[in-house]
């Protein structure tokens, strides 16, 4: 089962305690799954699609709970995706009218702007919409892949209304299009798992952050590897340019022609070419700091130079 899944199926199963919260859910999964017809009689009638079965279930309490009705369930099997279709039709226009008054639809031709102002108050009423959202048409990616969370919508301010309650808690959201529809996004560990809290799913953030902490370590063992694998590159470059140069001062005039304790240090690098000069230096008849050894090796090569340029 994927991690959006696992997700929806834990919100879908959050109790709601008010009329209010249930209006408010009711309202986003209209604007997210939600399609309003309207017959050649001027009846409208309303239904809804989603492959998750605690969403379909969830939309079917609410409509029976608020208005007394129940709608049709039609269930499409997909063998392709093996996945199950489910579709709630409510087909009294009575019923239809009242819901989408109550929801705040825009006046009842749909293709009128939705109003300017958020109706949502209270934030159980915000919480409660951002959550049906996401079970509406919601979805996260894996996130042991990448980070991102996206909820399509139907209207643009729709995706305005998640931003608003989003930004209001700190967050980053963005909107784009994508063909016909409009997605409203977070990117981002943090954003996602602060998101995933405020609507109610608890163990999906402690999933998500173990797996954010699963990342983190890698890539900070990654990190400390390449490093250490640099590092250990310079040092073996630079230990090869010393070989070099020791190589060529003995057989252009021989070690004797450096002073006594650069002889000393030169004889020890060509026998231990390999060695850190922190123990190179305490090898030494009397010993040496790394930046003392580094710096005699320095005038080691720096006198091959001259003597090359003679």
């Amino acid at each position: 089962m994927s991690f959006s899944i696992e997700a929806k199926n834990e919100l879908a199963q959050i109790p709601i305690e008010s009329g209010e919260q249930a209006t408010a859910e009711l309202a986003a999964f209209i604007r997210t799954n939600g399609i309003v017809t309207m017959s050649f009689r001027d009846e409208m009638g309303l239904y809804f699609s989603t492959e998750n079965n605690p969403t379909a279930r969830r939309i079917y309490r609410l409509i029976k709970t608020l208005y007394q009705t129940e709608p049709q369930i039609q269930m499409i099997k997909n063998d392709l995706r093996r996945k199950n279709l489910y579709k709630l039709v409510l087909e009294d226009d009575e019923i239809v009218r009242y819901l989408l008054s109550d929801t705040w639809w825009p006046h009842l031709e749909v293709q009128q702007p939705i109003e300017e102002q958020m109706p949502l108050r209270y934030k159980a009423q915000k919480t409660a919409f951002v959550r049906a959202a996401f079970l509406g048409s919601g979805s996260i990616t894996n996130p042991k892949k990448y980070y991102h969370l996206e909820i399509v919508v139907n209207s643009m301010q729709t995706a305005k209304w998640l931003c608003q309650i989003a930004e209001a808690l700190g967050l980053k959201p963005g909107i784009m299009e994508r063909k016909e529809s409009l997605v409203f996004y977070l990117k981002g560990a943090e954003d996602i798992s602060d998101l995933l809290t405020y609507m109610g799913a608890s163990s999906s953030v402690l999933e998500l952050e173990n797996v954010r902490v699963i990342k983190d370590l890698r890539n900070n063992v990654n990190r400390l590897v390449n490093c250490e694998t640099a590092n250990i590159n310079k040092t073996v470059h630079a230990s090869m340019k010393q070989v070099e140069a020791i190589e060529y001062i003995q057989n252009h005039g021989g070690l004797s022609s450096l002073p006594a304790g650069l002889q000393e240090l030169a004889q020890l690098r060509l026998n231990h070419p390999e060695t850190p000069l922190k123990e190179l230096g305490e090898m030494l008849a009397k010993p040496l700091g790394k930046s003392g050894v580094n710096h005699r090796l320095r005038r080691i090569v720096e006198y091959a130079k001259e003597l090359q340029g003679e």
